[in-house]
């Protein structure tokens, strides 16, 4: 076992790789470096003649959900954004597909419609032929 005063033995701090441990906070049980100390303790519970409360774990808890706490808002936006446009784009769509399926049945109902006629004509043009042949038999009868 090793002791943070035995010489041979180098702690590096888990948020300062490149620095050293040299001081034990009390409030949070753990090695802490020169950096941890300035940033985030307080004297009063630093074993090694350093300053520490405690505070750089609740400092570092907060750091983290307010990071955490703005990546989710910053997803959200996104969300958002992304709903809106595709809303957007849904409701051009539509529109453009309602305005085709008319155009197409306005073309539709004008081609049934000249399909229609061409059809009465001729039909109209058989009616006027076979009566005609049907008044010329009746005269040649009576």
């Amino acid at each position: 076992m090793t002791f943070i005063g035995d010489p041979t033995f180098v702690l590096k701090c888990p948020l300062h790789s490149n620095q050293q441990c040299k001081s034990y906070c009390k409030g949070c049980r753990t090695p802490v470096c020169p950096k941890c100390i300035q940033s985030h303790h307080s004297l009063g519970q630093i074993h090694g003649g350093k300053k520490d409360s405690g505070l750089h774990k609740i400092q570092e808890i907060d750091d983290v959900a307010k990071n955490t706490l703005d990546s989710y808002v910053q997803a959200y936006l996104e969300i958002e954004y992304l709903k809106e446009n595709k809303k957007d784009q849904f409701h051009k769509r539509n529109s453009l597909f309602t305005r085709e399926c008319r155009n197409f049945m306005m073309k539709l109902h004008k081609f049934v419609s000249h399909f229609l006629m061409q059809a009465q004509a001729q039909i109209l043009g058989n009616i006027d032929t076979n009566y005609a042949k049907w008044t010329a038999q009746k005269a040649e009868l009576t």
